[in-house]
């Protein structure tokens, strides 16, 4: 055998090794779907993969991160750092699976506010009485170039009365009267004149809810990054960016 027929014949042997490899990884993962599947039928498992440490196994169920052994004995809910690059390699996969497709809400079912050349556009999911939303909104009057929607969801478990102020906020009348209406309440105290009209809120609720918003304020950018909280300084100006 010549040089040219044994490299040959060990690139045919290093590929037929890597295809053994990569279909013993492949039923690994879809027996440990099956089992999952079998023991857990109501959660949503959409993808799995093995996870940076050995013998983990990486899940995604729905908008959330878990782990598993190969047996599917255990559930880890939790994060992995890696210590040598500080990379919260969890949050980098939760950011990937949280993504919001920005261009497919309904944003009529919001209320738009504008400011400057409404340049930058974010989405906001608010209650009119969550003292967070609030601090949200004061914080906004340092930036000077963004298009806001904000999606009413209003939580009366928290807040008592916190619908129906939404409501009134969203009947204000033109789409400025309910700009203000809202700005007006939140960041100056201005309790909105009581109406009643046909409104978004219960599918601006649902809509939420489906992006797994449960608490209030809950944000998404152009790019599609969900961030639940206020957020506030350089860190608002860098989510309303895109960044």
């Amino acid at each position: 055998m010549n040089i040219k027929q044994r490299t040959l014949s060990a690139a045919i042997a290093v590929t037929l090794a890597t295809s053994v490899v990569s279909m013993a990884h492949a039923d690994d993962i879809s027996d440990l779907k099956t089992k999952l599947h079998d023991k857990y039928p109501s959660t949503p498992i959409t993808e799995i993969r093995h996870a940076p440490l050995d013998g983990l196994y990486e899940i995604d169920m729905g908008r959330n991160i878990a782990y598993t052994d190969q047996k599917a004995e255990f559930l880890l809910f939790g994060h992995i750092f890696n210590m040598t690059t500080q990379e919260d390699l969890t949050q980098k996969r939760l950011d990937d699976v949280s993504k919001v497709a920005f261009d497919k809400l309904p944003l009529d079912k919001a209320i738009k506010i504008v400011k400057g050349k409404g340049t930058h556009k974010f989405a906001v999911f608010s209650d009119p009485d969550c003292p967070y939303c609030k601090k949200l909104e004061t914080s906004l009057k340092d930036q000077n170039d963004y298009t806001e929607y904000v999606f009413l969801f209003p939580i009366d478990g928290l807040h008592p009365g916190a619908t129906a102020k939404a409501e009134s906020i969203w009947c204000a009348g033109s789409e400025n009267s309910r700009a203000k209406a809202w700005t007006n309440a939140l960041t100056e105290g201005k309790e909105p004149v009581a109406k009643h009209c046909n409104n978004p809120i219960a599918d601006d609720q649902k809509i939420g809810s489906g992006f797994g918003v449960q608490g209030t304020p809950t944000l998404i950018n152009a790019s599609g990054k969900l961030v639940p909280g206020a957020v506030d300084g350089q860190a608002l100006s860098d989510f309303i960016s895109g960044k």
